[in-house]
Order: C-alpha cells, then structure tokens, then sequence
C-alpha cells in the first residue's frame, strides 16, 4: 500500500511539473513571438522612413544629384516586396504581415531590393532609369 502511495504521489507531482513547465514555456514562445513582430513593423517602418527620405532629399536637390542606396533582401528572414507608384508619390511595402504606405514626393521609376540609385534631372527624381 505504501509503494502505491508513493508511486501516485511521484506521479502526480511529475506531472504538475511538466504541466508549470509547459505552461512557462507557453508563456515565453508568445512573449517572444510578439516582440519579434514589434521588431519586425520596426524594420519595415525604417526601411519605408529611409525610402521616403531618399527621395525627399533628392526632390529638393540640385539637378546632376545621384546617390546610391542599399534596402535589404528580407526584414528578419521574412520576404517582402515593394511596390512604388511614383507618379502618385506612394511606396507600398507589402509583408506576411500586412501592406505598410508611405507617401513620398513624386518620382519616376521603380524600387528594388539590393542597391538603388537615385537622381534628379531636368525631368525630376528618378530611381533606377
């Protein structure tokens, strides 16, 4: 009888272990998850940030500015793409997560992943032309 009590107890206390164990790890796998999107929209807003930076400086130039820029392949090892419609002065950064606008001056051409350059003509800014 002792044996079985034993054997019940040990049981049952194993099992409340493994069951505050999962639930802590539970609780830190969401923990990790949401600040992993935070710094995921906050890779995204800088690259939006940067973009539209990029233009503005260049909208306010001298004719003959050309400048280079590098905008990564993935945000966190997630793909992205970007879609600019410069004659509406909108970029578009389209995720898993969502579609982020940003709204830019107007320019002419399109934006890539990997490196960009930028200048202003006679004709306006134009990226990648």
């Amino acid at each position: 009888m002792r044996k079985t009590q034993l054997t019940l107890e040990f049981l049952a206390m194993t099992i409340a272990i493994l069951l505050v164990l999962l639930t802590i790890s539970i609780v830190a796998s969401a923990y990790y998850y949401k600040e992993l999107n935070i710094k995921r929209d906050e890779e995204i807003r800088k690259i939006g940030i940067k973009i539209k930076q990029e233009i503005s400086m260049a909208s306010i130039s001298h004719e003959g500015y050309v400048h280079v820029f590098q905008l990564p392949a993935n945000i966190l090892g997630k793909q992205y793409n970007i879609t600019s419609i410069g004659e509406q002065g909108v970029i578009k950064i389209l995720t898993d997560k969502g579609e982020y606008y940003y709204k830019t001056p107007i320019f002419n051409g399109s934006i890539i992943k990997g490196e960009n350059t930028i200048r202003k003509t006679e004709k306006g800014v134009i990226i990648n032309e």
